[in-house]
Protein backbone atom coordinates (compact mmCIF):
# COMPACT_ATOMS: atom_id res chain seq x y z
CA UNK A 1 0.00 0.00 0.00
CA UNK A 2 1.23 3.48 -0.83
CA UNK A 3 0.42 6.64 1.02
CA UNK A 4 -0.28 9.36 -1.50
CA UNK A 5 -1.49 12.92 -1.76
CA UNK A 6 -4.16 14.43 -3.95
CA UNK A 7 -5.48 17.95 -4.42
CA UNK A 8 -8.27 18.56 -1.98
CA UNK A 9 -10.55 20.35 -4.45
CA UNK A 10 -10.17 17.88 -7.34
CA UNK A 11 -11.50 14.46 -8.24
CA UNK A 12 -8.63 11.93 -8.25
CA UNK A 13 -7.77 10.84 -11.80
CA UNK A 14 -4.78 10.53 -14.10
CA UNK A 15 -5.49 14.06 -15.27
CA UNK A 16 -5.43 15.36 -11.68
CA UNK A 17 -2.09 13.60 -11.16
CA UNK A 18 -0.76 15.49 -14.15
CA UNK A 19 -2.09 18.74 -12.70
CA UNK A 20 -0.41 18.02 -9.36
CA UNK A 21 2.89 17.26 -11.06
CA UNK A 22 2.69 20.38 -13.22
CA UNK A 23 2.00 22.52 -10.20
CA UNK A 24 4.83 21.10 -8.14
CA UNK A 25 7.55 20.07 -10.60
CA UNK A 26 10.11 22.82 -11.00
CA UNK A 27 9.08 24.44 -7.74
CA UNK A 28 12.52 23.96 -6.17
CA UNK A 29 13.17 27.65 -6.79
CA UNK A 30 9.64 28.87 -6.16
CA UNK A 31 10.32 30.51 -2.81
CA UNK A 32 7.50 30.03 -0.30
CA UNK A 33 5.01 28.72 -2.85
CA UNK A 34 3.20 25.66 -1.49
CA UNK A 35 0.13 23.59 -2.21
CA UNK A 36 -2.56 22.07 -0.01
CA UNK A 37 -3.10 18.35 -0.41
CA UNK A 38 -5.04 15.51 1.19
CA UNK A 39 -3.49 12.24 2.32
CA UNK A 40 -4.82 9.13 0.58
CA UNK A 41 -3.81 5.82 2.17
CA UNK A 42 -2.30 4.96 5.55
CA UNK A 43 1.26 3.79 4.97
CA UNK A 44 2.43 6.85 6.96
CA UNK A 45 0.04 6.27 9.89
CA UNK A 46 -0.03 7.34 12.63
CA UNK A 47 2.02 10.37 11.51
CA UNK A 48 -0.32 11.08 8.58
CA UNK A 49 -3.78 9.60 8.14
CA UNK A 50 -5.82 8.93 5.05
CA UNK A 51 -9.48 7.94 5.37
CA UNK A 52 -9.99 6.15 8.69
CA UNK A 53 -12.37 5.71 11.60
CA UNK A 54 -12.16 6.63 15.28
CA UNK A 55 -13.40 4.16 17.87
CA UNK A 56 -13.71 4.43 21.64
CA UNK A 57 -13.28 1.61 24.12
CA UNK A 58 -16.41 1.20 26.25
CA UNK A 59 -14.31 0.01 29.20
CA UNK A 60 -11.33 2.37 29.60
CA UNK A 61 -12.76 5.11 27.26
CA UNK A 62 -9.53 5.27 25.24
CA UNK A 63 -10.07 6.70 21.74
CA UNK A 64 -8.12 5.13 18.89
CA UNK A 65 -7.93 5.29 15.10
CA UNK A 66 -8.18 2.44 12.60
CA UNK A 67 -7.28 2.58 8.92
CA UNK A 68 -9.94 1.98 6.26
CA UNK A 69 -13.66 2.39 5.91
CA UNK A 70 -16.12 1.19 8.53
CA UNK A 71 -17.68 -1.36 6.18
CA UNK A 72 -14.36 -3.19 5.84
CA UNK A 73 -13.66 -3.56 9.55
CA UNK A 74 -14.21 -6.68 11.66
CA UNK A 75 -17.34 -6.50 13.82
CA UNK A 76 -15.26 -6.34 17.01
CA UNK A 77 -12.12 -4.25 17.55
CA UNK A 78 -9.46 -4.61 20.26
CA UNK A 79 -8.66 -1.63 22.46
CA UNK A 80 -4.89 -1.00 22.10
CA UNK A 81 -4.79 0.52 25.58
CA UNK A 82 -6.53 -1.96 27.91
CA UNK A 83 -6.94 -5.02 25.67
CA UNK A 84 -10.75 -5.09 25.74
CA UNK A 85 -11.67 -7.24 22.72
CA UNK A 86 -15.31 -6.35 22.18
CA UNK A 87 -15.26 -2.76 20.96
CA UNK A 88 -18.17 -2.57 18.51
CA UNK A 89 -16.85 -1.28 15.17
CA UNK A 90 -20.40 -0.19 14.24
CA UNK A 91 -19.98 2.66 16.75
CA UNK A 92 -16.76 3.91 15.13
CA UNK A 93 -16.95 7.36 13.56
CA UNK A 94 -15.62 7.93 9.99
CA UNK A 95 -12.84 10.51 9.87
CA UNK A 96 -11.71 12.60 6.89
CA UNK A 97 -8.23 12.22 5.45
CA UNK A 98 -5.62 14.56 6.87
CA UNK A 99 -4.76 17.80 5.10
CA UNK A 100 -1.11 18.66 4.55
CA UNK A 101 1.05 21.30 2.88
CA UNK A 102 3.49 20.38 0.12
CA UNK A 103 6.29 22.94 0.29
CA UNK A 104 8.86 23.21 -2.51
CA UNK A 105 12.40 22.22 -1.54
CA UNK A 106 15.10 24.84 -1.53
CA UNK A 107 18.21 24.37 -3.64
CA UNK A 108 21.52 25.31 -1.99
CA UNK A 109 24.64 25.18 -4.17
CA UNK A 110 22.88 22.96 -6.65
CA UNK A 111 21.64 20.47 -4.03
CA UNK A 112 18.20 19.95 -2.56
CA UNK A 113 17.92 21.06 1.04
CA UNK A 114 16.44 17.81 2.36
CA UNK A 115 17.32 16.25 5.70
CA UNK A 116 17.05 12.71 6.93
CA UNK A 117 13.63 12.12 8.55
CA UNK A 118 11.90 14.74 6.38
CA UNK A 119 8.59 13.63 4.89
CA UNK A 120 8.52 14.30 1.15
CA UNK A 121 6.07 14.08 -1.76
CA UNK A 122 7.44 12.04 -4.66
CA UNK A 123 6.30 11.76 -8.26
CA UNK A 124 5.08 8.21 -8.84
CA UNK A 125 6.59 6.16 -11.66
CA UNK A 126 3.21 4.87 -12.78
CA UNK A 127 -0.32 6.20 -13.16
CA UNK A 128 -0.78 6.94 -9.48
CA UNK A 129 -0.98 10.03 -7.26
CA UNK A 130 2.22 11.43 -5.81
CA UNK A 131 3.47 9.36 -2.86
CA UNK A 132 4.53 10.66 0.54
CA UNK A 133 7.31 8.88 2.45
CA UNK A 134 9.97 9.65 5.05
CA UNK A 135 13.60 10.15 3.99
CA UNK A 136 15.74 7.43 5.57
CA UNK A 137 18.86 7.55 3.37
CA UNK A 138 20.73 10.50 1.83
CA UNK A 139 22.68 10.66 -1.47
CA UNK A 140 25.60 8.22 -1.57
CA UNK A 141 24.56 6.31 1.57
CA UNK A 142 24.09 2.61 2.16
CA UNK A 143 21.22 1.83 4.57
CA UNK A 144 20.55 -1.31 6.60
CA UNK A 145 18.04 -2.14 9.34
CA UNK A 146 19.39 -4.07 12.31
CA UNK A 147 17.25 -5.07 15.31
CA UNK A 148 14.78 -2.29 14.49
CA UNK A 149 17.37 0.49 14.14
CA UNK A 150 18.71 2.36 11.10
CA UNK A 151 22.37 2.13 10.09
CA UNK A 152 23.88 4.43 7.45
CA UNK A 153 27.23 3.27 6.04
CA UNK A 154 27.51 0.91 9.00
CA UNK A 155 26.90 3.58 11.64
CA UNK A 156 23.85 3.84 13.89
CA UNK A 157 21.56 6.75 12.98
CA UNK A 158 19.73 8.50 15.82
CA UNK A 159 16.65 10.66 15.48
CA UNK A 160 16.77 14.23 16.81
CA UNK A 161 14.51 14.71 19.86
CA UNK A 162 11.78 16.52 17.92
CA UNK A 163 11.62 13.72 15.34
CA UNK A 164 11.57 11.04 18.04
CA UNK A 165 8.65 12.82 19.69
CA UNK A 166 6.81 13.32 16.39
CA UNK A 167 7.11 9.67 15.30
CA UNK A 168 6.65 7.85 18.61
CA UNK A 169 3.70 5.46 18.69
CA UNK A 170 1.32 5.27 21.68
CA UNK A 171 1.35 2.00 23.64
CA UNK A 172 -0.39 2.76 26.95
CA UNK A 173 -1.95 5.62 28.93
CA UNK A 174 -3.13 5.10 32.51
CA UNK A 175 -5.31 8.23 32.32
CA UNK A 176 -7.86 6.07 30.49
CA UNK A 177 -8.47 3.99 33.55
CA UNK A 178 -10.35 0.89 34.49
CA UNK A 179 -9.78 -1.84 37.05
CA UNK A 180 -7.89 -3.79 34.39
CA UNK A 181 -5.65 -0.83 33.54
CA UNK A 182 -4.50 -0.48 37.15
CA UNK A 183 -3.64 -4.19 37.22
CA UNK A 184 -0.84 -3.46 34.73
CA UNK A 185 1.19 -2.22 37.71
CA UNK A 186 2.54 -4.78 40.15
CA UNK A 187 4.22 -4.03 43.52
CA UNK A 188 7.43 -6.05 43.77
CA UNK A 189 8.51 -7.90 46.89
CA UNK A 190 11.33 -6.14 48.79
CA UNK A 191 14.58 -8.07 49.10
CA UNK A 192 14.98 -7.72 52.87
CA UNK A 193 11.98 -9.35 54.55
CA UNK A 194 10.34 -10.99 51.50
CA UNK A 195 6.97 -9.62 52.53
CA UNK A 196 4.51 -8.23 50.03
CA UNK A 197 5.21 -4.69 48.83
CA UNK A 198 2.28 -3.07 50.63
CA UNK A 199 3.82 0.41 50.44
CA UNK A 200 2.22 0.80 46.99
CA UNK A 201 -1.58 0.82 47.01
CA UNK A 202 -4.46 1.99 44.84
CA UNK A 203 -6.24 5.09 46.08
CA UNK A 204 -8.85 7.07 44.15
CA UNK A 205 -7.93 5.30 40.92
CA UNK A 206 -4.18 6.06 41.23
CA UNK A 207 -1.15 4.31 42.69
CA UNK A 208 0.08 5.86 45.96
CA UNK A 209 3.27 5.19 47.85
CA UNK A 210 3.73 5.44 51.63
CA UNK A 211 7.27 5.16 53.07
CA UNK A 212 8.20 2.22 55.26
CA UNK A 213 10.13 2.27 58.51
CA UNK A 214 13.06 0.43 56.86
CA UNK A 215 13.51 3.07 54.16
CA UNK A 216 14.10 0.36 51.57
CA UNK A 217 13.09 1.16 48.01
CA UNK A 218 9.79 -0.46 47.09
CA UNK A 219 9.23 -1.01 43.39
CA UNK A 220 6.09 -0.72 41.29
CA UNK A 221 6.57 -2.52 37.97
CA UNK A 222 4.72 -1.83 34.73
CA UNK A 223 3.72 -4.92 32.75
CA UNK A 224 2.83 -4.79 29.06
CA UNK A 225 -0.22 -6.71 27.84
CA UNK A 226 -0.74 -8.09 24.36
CA UNK A 227 -3.65 -5.89 23.26
CA UNK A 228 -4.37 -7.71 20.00
CA UNK A 229 -6.77 -10.42 18.86
CA UNK A 230 -5.42 -13.57 20.47
CA UNK A 231 -6.50 -16.82 22.08
CA UNK A 232 -4.43 -15.85 25.12
CA UNK A 233 -5.97 -13.89 28.01
CA UNK A 234 -5.89 -10.15 27.40
CA UNK A 235 -3.66 -9.66 30.47
CA UNK A 236 -1.00 -12.01 29.06
CA UNK A 237 2.33 -10.27 29.80
CA UNK A 238 4.67 -9.70 26.85
CA UNK A 239 7.45 -7.41 25.72
CA UNK A 240 6.47 -4.22 23.93
CA UNK A 241 5.75 -5.19 20.31
CA UNK A 242 5.49 -3.34 17.01
CA UNK A 243 1.73 -3.61 16.68
CA UNK A 244 -0.09 -0.77 14.92
CA UNK A 245 -3.63 -0.03 16.00
CA UNK A 246 -4.24 1.17 12.44
CA UNK A 247 -3.66 -2.29 10.94
CA UNK A 248 -6.54 -4.35 12.28
CA UNK A 249 -6.75 -6.42 9.09
CA UNK A 250 -3.01 -7.20 8.83
CA UNK A 251 -1.91 -10.62 10.08
CA UNK A 252 1.82 -11.00 10.78
CA UNK A 253 4.33 -11.97 13.44
CA UNK A 254 5.16 -9.07 15.73
CA UNK A 255 8.67 -7.81 16.50
CA UNK A 256 9.80 -7.15 20.07
CA UNK A 257 10.67 -3.48 20.50
CA UNK A 258 13.47 -2.34 22.79
CA UNK A 259 13.02 1.37 22.05
CA UNK A 260 10.47 2.78 24.49
CA UNK A 261 9.60 6.17 25.96
CA UNK A 262 7.96 6.31 29.40
CA UNK A 263 6.51 9.43 31.02
CA UNK A 264 5.81 9.22 34.74
CA UNK A 265 3.73 12.01 36.29
CA UNK A 266 3.28 12.20 40.04
CA UNK A 267 2.53 14.41 43.01
CA UNK A 268 5.21 14.81 45.68
CA UNK A 269 7.06 17.30 47.80
CA UNK A 270 9.94 19.17 46.19
CA UNK A 271 12.54 17.35 48.32
CA UNK A 272 11.29 13.88 47.36
CA UNK A 273 13.34 11.05 45.92
CA UNK A 274 12.10 8.81 43.10
CA UNK A 275 13.94 5.85 41.63
CA UNK A 276 13.45 4.60 38.08
CA UNK A 277 14.67 1.24 36.79
CA UNK A 278 14.85 0.53 33.06
CA UNK A 279 15.51 -2.94 31.68
CA UNK A 280 17.36 -2.97 28.36
CA UNK A 281 18.18 -6.41 27.01
CA UNK A 282 19.44 -8.34 30.01
CA UNK A 283 20.69 -5.27 31.90
CA UNK A 284 18.71 -3.43 34.58
CA UNK A 285 19.68 0.24 34.89
CA UNK A 286 18.70 2.06 38.10
CA UNK A 287 18.52 5.87 38.41
CA UNK A 288 18.04 7.60 41.77
CA UNK A 289 16.46 11.03 41.25
CA UNK A 290 17.01 13.19 44.32
CA UNK A 291 14.90 16.33 43.95
CA UNK A 292 16.05 17.67 47.29
CA UNK A 293 19.74 17.39 46.41
CA UNK A 294 19.18 18.27 42.75
CA UNK A 295 20.97 15.30 41.24
CA UNK A 296 20.52 11.98 39.47
CA UNK A 297 22.67 9.09 40.71
CA UNK A 298 23.38 6.00 38.63
CA UNK A 299 26.01 3.33 38.23
CA UNK A 300 29.19 5.03 37.15
CA UNK A 301 28.27 8.64 37.79
CA UNK A 302 25.82 11.38 38.64
CA UNK A 303 24.27 14.45 37.00
CA UNK A 304 23.32 17.66 38.81
CA UNK A 305 20.27 19.65 37.79
CA UNK A 306 20.80 22.54 40.19
CA UNK A 307 24.37 23.48 39.36
CA UNK A 308 23.34 27.01 38.40
CA UNK A 309 21.49 27.58 41.65
CA UNK A 310 18.07 27.24 40.02
CA UNK A 311 15.54 24.47 40.35
CA UNK A 312 13.52 22.41 37.89
CA UNK A 313 10.81 22.31 40.54
CA UNK A 314 8.89 25.55 41.09
CA UNK A 315 7.17 25.77 44.43
CA UNK A 316 7.62 26.11 48.16
CA UNK A 317 9.64 23.40 49.87
CA UNK A 318 7.48 20.73 51.43
CA UNK A 319 4.46 21.54 49.31
CA UNK A 320 3.05 18.77 47.17
CA UNK A 321 3.19 19.60 43.48
CA UNK A 322 3.15 17.91 40.06
CA UNK A 323 6.44 16.48 38.80
CA UNK A 324 7.31 14.62 35.60
CA UNK A 325 10.07 12.21 34.55
CA UNK A 326 10.65 11.14 30.93
CA UNK A 327 12.87 8.13 30.23
CA UNK A 328 13.58 7.16 26.63
CA UNK A 329 15.67 4.32 25.14
CA UNK A 330 15.27 5.19 21.44
CA UNK A 331 18.14 4.41 19.06
CA UNK A 332 20.30 2.66 21.67
CA UNK A 333 20.63 5.72 23.86
CA UNK A 334 19.00 6.31 27.24
CA UNK A 335 17.87 9.90 27.74
CA UNK A 336 16.15 11.44 30.74
CA UNK A 337 14.16 14.64 31.18
CA UNK A 338 12.82 16.11 34.39
CA UNK A 339 9.90 18.49 33.98
CA UNK A 340 10.77 18.77 30.28
CA UNK A 341 14.46 19.63 30.76
CA UNK A 342 16.97 17.18 29.28
CA UNK A 343 19.54 15.98 31.81
CA UNK A 344 21.03 12.71 30.73
CA UNK A 345 22.11 10.91 27.55
CA UNK A 346 23.87 7.56 27.99
CA UNK A 347 24.81 5.32 25.07
CA UNK A 348 23.45 1.80 25.37
CA UNK A 349 25.41 -1.22 24.14
CA UNK A 350 24.56 -2.79 20.82
CA UNK A 351 21.96 -5.51 21.11
CA UNK A 352 23.15 -8.90 22.29
CA UNK A 353 20.27 -10.47 20.38
CA UNK A 354 18.26 -11.18 23.53
CA UNK A 355 14.65 -10.19 24.00
CA UNK A 356 13.86 -7.31 26.28
CA UNK A 357 13.31 -8.68 29.76
CA UNK A 358 10.23 -7.78 31.75
CA UNK A 359 9.35 -5.49 33.36
CA UNK A 360 10.78 -2.76 31.17
CA UNK A 361 9.99 0.11 33.55
CA UNK A 362 9.80 0.20 37.36
CA UNK A 363 9.10 3.14 39.70
CA UNK A 364 10.70 3.05 43.15
CA UNK A 365 9.56 4.85 46.28
CA UNK A 366 11.92 5.60 49.15
CA UNK A 367 11.58 7.85 52.18
CA UNK A 368 8.95 10.30 50.87
CA UNK A 369 5.29 9.75 49.90
CA UNK A 370 4.29 9.82 46.22
CA UNK A 371 1.15 9.65 44.14
CA UNK A 372 1.57 8.49 40.54
CA UNK A 373 -1.12 10.43 38.70
CA UNK A 374 -0.39 9.24 35.16
CA UNK A 375 1.87 6.82 33.32
CA UNK A 376 2.28 6.93 29.54
CA UNK A 377 4.29 4.66 27.29
CA UNK A 378 5.27 5.04 23.64
CA UNK A 379 7.50 3.00 21.35
CA UNK A 380 9.76 3.84 18.46
CA UNK A 381 9.17 2.73 14.87
CA UNK A 382 10.71 -0.72 14.49
CA UNK A 383 12.52 -0.67 11.14
CA UNK A 384 12.80 -3.89 9.17
CA UNK A 385 13.47 -4.72 5.52
CA UNK A 386 11.15 -6.36 3.01
CA UNK A 387 12.37 -9.81 4.04
CA UNK A 388 11.09 -9.19 7.57
CA UNK A 389 7.37 -9.51 7.01
CA UNK A 390 7.60 -12.58 9.29
CA UNK A 391 9.39 -10.61 12.00
CA UNK A 392 13.10 -11.01 11.23
CA UNK A 393 15.75 -8.83 9.63
CA UNK A 394 16.56 -9.91 6.10
CA UNK A 395 19.90 -8.09 5.91
CA UNK A 396 19.05 -6.14 2.76
CA UNK A 397 21.37 -3.24 1.95
CA UNK A 398 19.72 -0.24 0.26
CA UNK A 399 22.05 2.03 -1.70
CA UNK A 400 21.46 5.62 -2.89
CA UNK A 401 23.51 7.14 -5.69
CA UNK A 402 24.36 10.82 -6.17
CA UNK A 403 21.23 12.98 -5.93
CA UNK A 404 19.21 9.95 -4.81
CA UNK A 405 17.24 9.31 -1.63
CA UNK A 406 15.93 6.22 0.17
CA UNK A 407 12.38 6.42 1.50
CA UNK A 408 10.18 4.39 3.86
CA UNK A 409 6.72 4.74 5.36
CA UNK A 410 6.21 5.08 9.11
CA UNK A 411 3.67 2.24 8.97
CA UNK A 412 6.40 -0.26 8.17
CA UNK A 413 4.29 -3.45 7.89
CA UNK A 414 2.11 -2.13 5.04
CA UNK A 415 4.19 0.57 3.35
CA UNK A 416 5.57 -0.16 -0.12
CA UNK A 417 8.77 1.85 -0.38
CA UNK A 418 12.54 1.61 -1.00
CA UNK A 419 12.54 -1.83 0.65
CA UNK A 420 10.35 -3.20 -2.15
CA UNK A 421 10.93 -1.14 -5.30
CA UNK A 422 13.10 -2.76 -8.03
CA UNK A 423 15.19 0.42 -7.95
CA UNK A 424 15.23 1.39 -4.24
CA UNK A 425 16.48 4.98 -4.53
CA UNK A 426 14.43 7.95 -5.76
CA UNK A 427 16.00 10.74 -7.80
CA UNK A 428 15.96 14.19 -6.27
CA UNK A 429 14.38 15.36 -9.52
CA UNK A 430 11.26 13.35 -8.59
CA UNK A 431 10.87 14.90 -5.14
CA UNK A 432 8.09 17.46 -5.37
CA UNK A 433 8.47 19.02 -1.94
CA UNK A 434 8.41 18.43 1.82
CA UNK A 435 5.25 17.72 3.76
CA UNK A 436 3.98 19.76 6.69
CA UNK A 437 0.96 19.04 8.84
CA UNK A 438 -1.83 21.51 8.12
CA UNK A 439 -3.70 22.22 11.35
Amino acid sequence: MRTSVKLKTEVLSSRVLAVLVVILVGCHDAGDESREAVVAGNSMAPSFWGDHVRAKCDQCRYSFQVAGEQAGLPSQLVCPNCGHRSVDSATAQPQPAQRVRVRPCRVVKGKLEIDRWDVVAVRASDDRPAMIKRVIGLPGESIQFVDGDVFADGRLVRKPPHIAEATRIPVFDSAYSSADVLRRFVPRKPSADHSEGRSWSIRDGMWSYSPTSTGETRWLAYEQWRCVSSSLPKDHVVSVEDWYEANVNVNRNLNRVRDIWARIEFLAAEECQVDVAVTVGQKRLVYEIDFGGGRVLFEGGSVSFRGDGSSLVNGARGRTQPLRIDVCTFDRQLTMRINGVGLLAVDLPLSDGSAQALPAIEIGGGETPLVMTRFRLWRDIHYFDHGAKNGSDGGTRLVAGPNEYLLVGDNMPVSVDSRHWPVPAVSGNDILGTIDNKK
